[in-house]
């Protein structure tokens, strides 16, 4: 017997999508330009959350709460018929900067990567333990910028 996907004979690629921030020296991990860089990648998950109220119940209060607050700032419920066209404009592009306060701490922690260059590397090291063999790096501020950012971690 074999865990789960750890058979010798399958092997299956799994990927990432994130984003990048590589604090500068002292700037604040939850500040505006880190909002700014990693909110699009939180906002997908909010707009989800806020269009599957299974999904959404499953989040924890304060979470739940900043649901609540995109559905009421977009004028929409999760089961209005037009929730779509309300919800998801620029979907995964550059965020408002009115919507920086949606943006919390623990949910840019979950989905993106943010901090220092040895902070970063330790996350990418723990994601390559896990199996992952690929990240998708969604860049939305400065996309050059971005990659090359990445490109000094792997160095």
């Amino acid at each position: 017997p074999h865990a789960p996907g750890s058979h010798p004979d399958f092997r299956a690629d799994s990927y990432v999508i994130t984003s990048l921030h590589l604090l500068d020296e002292d700037e604040d991990p939850h500040g505006d330009p880190v909002r700014d860089a990693t909110g699009h990648l939180v906002m997908s998950l909010l707009t989800f959350a806020a269009d599957t109220p299974a999904f959404a119940e499953q989040l924890g209060p304060e979470e739940g709460e900043v649901v609540r607050r995109l559905l009421d700032r977009r004028g929409t419920t999760s089961t209005a018929p037009d929730r779509h066209t309300k919800l998801y404009p620029n979907y995964l592009g550059r965020i408002a900067p009115q919507d920086r306060d949606l943006i919390l701490p623990s949910l840019m922690n979950t989905l993106a990567l943010v901090g220092t260059r040895d902070d970063l590397r330790t996350r990418i090291t723990a994601l390559e333990q896990a199996g992952i063999d690929e990240l998708l790096i969604q860049p939305v501020i400065d996309p050059p910028t971005e990659m090359a950012q990445l490109a000094k971690l792997l160095t």
